[in-house]
């Protein structure tokens, strides 16, 4: 008679030896269950949103390196089709990318935001934006403040 340990070592081992087979078996099952398989792991991931969420993001903290560099690595392989993208999405959603874009630049604008006094000095004065320190955005963002405020009706 077999033990359970020697059972199990038989099927892993035509587990092995057998993985194409398994796997047409195991899409064939997919395909012909589809609304079944879809549902049960609708079901799955709401009742478990919280626990996979926090392993996802274990994972992604504990390999933003490699993920940094398999997204990078996609960029650049997929350069033209990103682009092509983009332009389609753009001339899909002209408006709202304008309205958006307006509203992010006001934003911008109204809270003195890096990227925007960065470009401002870089506008002004000819030196690249990377090139800017931190302590000169503060200074022009002061150097802003004080503009506006003598601007104000009253002073």
């Amino acid at each position: 008679m077999r033990t359970p340990a020697d059972r199990a070592a038989y099927h892993a081992a035509w587990r092995a030896a057998n993985k194409d087979k398994i796997a047409a078996k195991d899409a064939a099952y997919r395909a012909a269950n589809k609304d079944k398989y879809d549902a049960y792991h609708t079901a799955y991931y709401a009742a478990n949103k919280g626990k996979i969420d926090a392993s996802h993001a274990a994972y992604r903290a504990a390999n933003a390196d490699k993920i940094a560099a398999c997204e990078a690595a996609y960029r650049t392989a997929n350069k033209d089709k990103r682009a092509a993208y983009g332009a389609a999405y753009y001339a899909a959603n002209k408006d709202n990318t304008i309205a958006r874009c307006s509203a992010n630049l006001a934003a911008e604008v109204m809270n003195l935001s890096d990227v925007y006094v960065r470009r401002l000095i870089a506008k002004q004065s000819g030196i690249r934006s990377k090139d800017i320190p931190a302590e000169l955005i503060e200074v022009k963002r002061l150097h802003i403040k004080i503009k506006r405020a003598l601007m104000e009706p009253g002073n």
